[in-house]
């Protein structure tokens, strides 16, 4: 029976140790992970801010762009506007100049009228 206890009390001591080394090997593991976890958020807080830094300067990159491109298409629609205004006063010079052209062959079509007109009939015979 002593040697019963004794066996007992030798497999309880073997089992508590184990126990204690199971539970050793627990809070390792677990203080690992908890390492590893903290290490981690600090690296995504780090990407993080880096992430919001470079979208920020994107933001204003593109911000700037925009406004960039506003200020050309204005100029362009400006000068667009301009070459119409020229364009049409071109158009309107040429249609000008066109008449002016026509009255002057016109007035000059009835003064060789008249001239004839006031011709005598042996000049007109000369001149045909």
């Amino acid at each position: 029976m002593r040697k019963f206890r004794e066996a007992m009390a030798f497999y309880q001591s073997e089992q508590e140790q184990g126990n204690m080394v199971i539970a050793q090997q627990k809070q390792r593991r677990l203080e690992n992970l908890r390492s590893d976890f903290e290490h981690r958020k600090i690296e995504n807080t780090t990407r993080q801010s880096v992430q919001m830094e470079m979208l920020e300067k994107l933001i204003s990159l593109t911000t700037k762009h925009d406004a960039k491109t506003k200020e050309l298409e204005t100029e362009l629609q400006e000068a667009r506007d301009q070459i119409a205004a020229m364009q049409k006063e071109q158009q309107e010079v040429a249609e000008r100049h066109s008449k002016e052209l026509e009255e002057a062959k016109r007035l000059g079509a009835e003064e060789e009228q008249q001239k004839f007109a006031n011709m005598s009939w042996l000049e007109r015979i000369q001149k045909k």
